[in-house]
């Protein structure tokens, strides 16, 4: 009995209910090549060199209060004749409606192969997933984490924000089987191939970082931390969402069994054998820029957190009534 299957799914959701601050373009102005300092140490970023964010956004009171009573050009790109298109204070309108940007994209292609025999049967798949959007799920929820207020209150959370989605892997293919062996004995199969999920590496500003902008002139200018009190904790993608991937990771699991009959009673003994060949694929990294020390590996961008578990052999036994 052989069985084929062809599954398409695309759905599309738009217009997605969130938190939006109606006053977000009066509440914020942007700064441009802002280069991160860690004390006097330049924050190394994900291609190895200094990290310099293209935009980064400040607080409009923050700014105002730096360019007021300031002389010069205080912040490279503004000047005291800019303090009168801000408003002195930071007064938020929070509102929840549906927005337009707010957007996820989900499409998969999925292929089933199934065949049942007297002795044997198996299962094989193929999807391809593709996952694109700014939105984690269909609620509005931007943080699967419950951190920042979103993309539609914070502009810093909107840097780089649309783009491939993580917690998924773009292909993957399956098989398992089972088969009847010699001497009353059951055996299976599972196999697995995933391409990586996709992620971005990010940077979180801190408390005690030094901030530095190159002017018109070439000239660097140091930006007092207090310019950028109100962003602490925010969390910036400092590359397009998506823009790496994971190790592809491939896996082979086995499993033989025997069943013994007494009276009314199964004696179901088993053996397993988890990771086969012993992969050891990369499955999660240190993606934030944040506290990298060349005195401790564990602690630089792209640093190993978890790798697939490794083989191992478990034994079972199961009675049944």
């Amino acid at each position: 009995n052989l069985k084929a299957e062809i599954v398409y799914v695309n759905r599309k959701n738009k217009s997605v209910l969130a938190l939006v601050d109606n006053n977000i373009a009066a509440n914020w102005r942007p700064l441009h090549n802002v280069q991160l300092f860690d004390g006097n140490q330049a924050v190394v970023g994900p291609n190895g060199l200094p990290l310099v964010l293209p935009t980064m956004y400040v607080r409009v009171d923050s700014l105002r209060a730096r360019i007021k009573f300031g002389t010069g050009n205080q912040v490279p790109g503004y000047v005291k004749a800019d303090t009168l298109g801000m408003n002195a204070s930071f007064v938020q309108d929070l509102v929840l409606r549906p927005v337009d940007d707010a957007k996820r994209d989900y499409g998969q292609v999925q292929a089933v192969l199934t065949g049942t025999y007297p002795t044997w049967s198996f299962n094989a798949s193929f999807a391809f997933t593709n996952l694109v959007g700014n939105l984690f799920s269909v609620n509005g929820y931007f943080n699967p984490e419950g951190q920042e207020a979103g993309p539609f209150v914070d502009p810093n959370v909107a840097l780089n924000y649309d783009g491939k989605l993580p917690n998924y892997s773009p292909i993957e293919l399956k098989f398992r089987a089972t088969t009847q062996l010699p001497w009353k004995l059951e055996g299976g199969a599972f196999a697995s191939v995933i391409s990586g999920d996709y992620w971005t590496p990010t940077y979180t500003v801190p408390r005690s970082t030094n901030y530095r902008i190159t002017d018109s002139l070439g000239t660097r200018v140091d930006l007092p931390a207090g310019l950028f009190a109100g962003i602490n904790g925010e969390e910036i993608f400092v590359e397009s969402r998506g823009s790496r991937h994971l190790d592809p990771q491939g896996t082979l699991d086995l499993r033989v069994q025997r069943a013994f009959r007494f009276k009314k009673t199964d004696l179901v003994v088993g053996a397993e054998l988890f990771n086969t060949f012993n992969g050891s694929a990369i499955t999660e990294v240190k993606t934030s820029l944040n506290n990298q020390s060349s005195s401790d590996p564990s602690s630089l961008f792209k640093a190993v957190r978890l790798r697939q578990n490794p083989m191992t052999v478990r034994l079972s036994t199961q009675i049944k009534f």
